[in-house]
């Protein structure tokens, strides 16, 4: 007589398809893991989800293994399906209750060890969509993803005397695809006027 086959597991996260076995088997991993350890994974899983581009660093995942008795290779495979999880509801903008449905999905009905991630999810969701944005202009440009400044006064050059000017030195730090770089401006009270312009319109328009 043939074991009938179970039915795949199907995630609100994964567009109502199955996730992939590695995500499963980390989350089996997550599970396992005691109480303690569960709690403190946030440390691995913040950096992880806000800058996907540097993993963990090899010693802060040594320590944790050692404070929490915990296997590096069954940490790695857990925290990488724990941020695959969060990362994908975030993308597709779910809310807190179909999270848990697929949190649930995942663990055996008397587990409570994904109630760790739920509590910080909804905070931790506008952050990642605000990087889901950014990561989706670099993909295509450069982005401006901050600034410095400081105001100089301009009291003579060989061009004239007594100009007694404030300019304003703003450094614009922006993203090339995954290069970081920096330009630095200088403005004239007057460009600066245009730019306030610009942004009290720009804000007007957009509430």
């Amino acid at each position: 007589m043939e074991t009938p086959t179970q039915p795949p597991i199907k995630l609100h996260c994964c567009h109502g398809t199955p996730p992939p076995p590695q995500i499963v088997d980390g989350w089996k991993k997550f599970l396992e893991f005691s109480k303690t350890a569960n709690s403190r994974i946030w440390s691995l899983l913040m950096p992880a989800l806000m800058d996907p581009h540097n993993p963990a660093s090899n010693k802060l995942v040594v320590s944790f293994c050692q404070e929490n008795g915990v296997g590096q290779d069954d940490l790695l495979a857990a925290v990488r399906s724990c941020v695959f999880l969060l990362s994908r509801a975030a993308a597709l903008n779910l809310g807190l209750d179909l999270l848990d449905q697929d949190f649930a999905t995942l663990s055996p009905p008397d587990s409570k060890a994904h109630e760790v991630l739920l509590s910080r999810y909804e905070g931790l969701k506008s952050e990642l969509r605000k990087l889901i944005i950014t990561e989706s202009l670099a993909d295509h440009g450069k982005v401006l993803v901050g600034l410095d400044w400081r105001v100089d006064q301009v009291n003579a050059s060989h061009r004239g005397m007594n100009l007694n000017t404030p300019v304003v030195m703003m450094t614009l730090r922006y993203r090339d695809g995954n290069q970081f770089e920096r330009t630095t401006l200088q403005l004239t009270p007057e460009t600066l006027n245009e730019l306030k312009l610009f942004c009290e319109r720009f804000t007007a328009a957009n509430p």
